[in-house]
């Protein structure tokens, strides 16, 4: 379903796919760049683009409402876990960590009306301080297709059965499940124990006194 084209560099590979949707562009579409001088992470952050990373974004139009396109995140997040030979840890919502140290992350923007960009930032091959890479043995174009493989079934997965499949499975990996976590919105800071996501994907928070929290947006503090 992947119509995959490769730019040496780019700006951004989330400006051109959500530029190229508002054109009409139809779903599947994959920009792949070998280098971003302006890639993103959320709330604006730099991604750093390395030699020999994957930095790529996808067009899906999903038909969905558009409050459950936060779903994507771990769709993607469990495409990912399962394409890839590597013990994942999945951070709420859209990171990936290997060994304690962040490794990749997704990015989810709408565009075009029905539209949605998705950006997939993977350190391969390199990773600044402080962030993990896959290391030797893993080829860029290998990643790109396996992720893009196993998204593809993950995505035929959320449209035909829901979210709640897709739920299991980003579970079995999640980072800090059933632990104390520290979880920012805004300004405040909340602390509980991290006790999973609901069928929406929301966060669930469990206070001292037992109460359950849910948060649709927001930051796991580590």
């Amino acid at each position: 379903m992947w119509r995959i084209e490769f730019l040496e560099t780019v700006d951004s590979t989330q400006d051109l796919v959500m530029q190229r949707a508002e054109e009409g562009e139809p779903e599947g579409l994959v920009i792949h760049a070998g280098h971003q001088e302006k890639g993103r992470g959320r709330h604006g952050r730099i991604w750093a683009s390395l030699p020999g990373n994957l930095q790529m974004s996808v067009l899906l139009r999903p038909q969905k409402p558009i409050n459950q396109a936060v779903q994507l995140s771990y769709v993607v997040a469990v495409s990912i876990a399962a394409a890839v030979d590597k013990d994942f840890q999945l951070k709420w919502p859209n990171d990936i960590y290997v060994g304690g140290r962040k490794c990749g992350g997704v990015l989810i923007e709408a565009c075009g009306g029905d539209a949605l960009a998705i950006g997939i930032g993977m350190n391969v091959r390199s990773a600044p301080d402080g962030h993990a890479c896959l290391g030797e043995g893993y080829e860029v174009d290998a990643v790109r297709d396996a992720v893009l493989g196993a998204l593809a079934e993950h995505y035929g997965l959320w449209l035909a059965e829901g979210f709640e499949p897709i739920r299991v499975k980003w579970l079995k990996n999640a980072l800090n499940l059933k632990q104390m976590i520290q979880f920012k919105v805004h300004e405040a800071v909340h602390s509980g124990v991290f006790a999973g996501v609901g069928p929406d994907g929301a966060l669930l928070l469990r206070g001292d006194d037992g109460t359950i929290t849910t948060f649709q947006a927001g930051e796991v503090l580590l």
